[in-house]
């Protein structure tokens, strides 16, 4: 019951094996109801057989897609131990914070602003719902990667809850921001992520914007809402609407 459970986390291998036993079961049901009781109907040993064969197929396309889930998981597994995209995040932070003790304080006057991207990995629930929790796993952490891939040193990619990722661009101007935010959409449609065997086609919505520091936890609580209702369709971008 544990495992099976386990099992329900991936629904497209869950119902191979669902309906590969269920196959084999009505299968050995027609052949003790043949061997129980004497059977005169022309043809009625091929519809075990057909159900044995189905069953049967059935069940060996769920145990492939299982063995390739499972090295699919091995390769997740690998690339968060060696964590690839935490020592570039933490590398691109302590890089930023470098250069920020490099240049001269800011006055008490001033507001400090930086430009932001507010990536939404589109669909992100669908994902997570009929492939299960690793593959949307799976697909964030290869999109962080595409992403901090893509941008400059002094730039970091702050990972935020499932199906969302914020990046900060210091010193580089709005117009270079959308160009940015552009270039990543474009980037992420032309790709495929290979899942399971599965060729997944991800969009990215993105809000841009150059906010206060100080009132980054509001602008982007604000342009999450802004995104879920400006960008219904996906594959979209937009200025954050201050």
């Amino acid at each position: 019951m544990l495992q099976a459970k386990k099992l329900s986390a991936y629904p497209h291998i869950y119902s191979n094996f669902t309906l590969g036993a269920s196959g084999l079961y009505i299968a050995n049901l027609l052949y003790l109801f043949d061997n129980t009781f004497v059977i005169s109907l022309a043809y009625f040993d091929f519809f075990p057989l057909v159900f044995a064969m189905l069953g049967g197929i059935t069940l060996s396309q769920g145990c492939y897609r299982l063995i390739q889930s499972m090295q699919v998981q091995g390769q997740l597994i690998g690339k968060m131990s060696q964590q690839d995209l935490r020592s570039k995040v933490s590398q691109h932070a302590k890089l930023y914070q470098t250069r920020k003790s490099l240049t001269s304080a800011p006055s008490s006057t001033s507001i400090s602003k930086v430009a932001i991207l507010l990536i939404a990995i589109d669909k992100f629930d669908s994902i997570e719902k009929e492939l299960g929790i690793n593959a949307a796993q799976f697909v964030q952490l290869s999109l962080s990667q595409i992403v901090t891939e893509n941008i400059r040193q002094q730039d970091w990619l702050s990972p935020l809850e499932p199906g969302w990722l914020l990046v900060y661009l210091p010193n580089m101007a709005l117009t270079d921001v959308n160009l940015k935010a552009q270039h990543l959409r474009l980037l992420v449609t032309d790709e495929f992520i290979h899942f399971s065997g599965q060729p997944l086609r991800i969009t990215l919505s993105i809000a841009y914007g150059e906010i206060a520091e100080q009132a980054l936890a509001d602008v982007v609580t604000a342009a999450k809402s802004q995104i879920l209702s400006d960008c219904a369709q996906g594959n979209k971008v937009v200025p954050i609407s201050l």
